[in-house]
């Protein structure tokens, strides 16, 4: 960090910018986020392609991943302070192959 150069944001939320997300409105949800959270404390940018087109617009929280993206499900969740990601529920190798 140079002299006078303000010190980075504590926090990063990704807004996705694929297609899906595009059509199903991520850039407003993005203009709204960056217009509703302190740049001091909160980034918000553009990001590829997530992989959650099912669940567009999507958006990551650090590195919680939040389909069907709004505003407010947004700010609940920097309010929770739980940007992990969601624990993945895989099943036994013996169940997996019973099915």
């Amino acid at each position: 960090m140079d002299d006078g150069e303000a010190p980075p944001a504590l926090l990063t939320i990704r807004v996705c910018d694929s297609l899906s997300c595009q059509l199903a409105g991520a850039a407003a949800l993005e203009h709204a986020l960056i217009g509703g959270m302190d740049p001091t404390k909160i980034k918000v940018v553009p990001a590829p392609c997530m992989g959650r087109c099912h669940e567009a617009p999507v958006a990551e929280v650090e590195r919680r991943h939040v389909g069907g993206a709004n505003p407010e499900r947004i700010l609940g969740i920097v309010e929770s302070g739980e940007f992990g990601p969601d624990p993945l529920e895989w099943p036994r190798f013996d169940i997996y192959r019973s099915q």
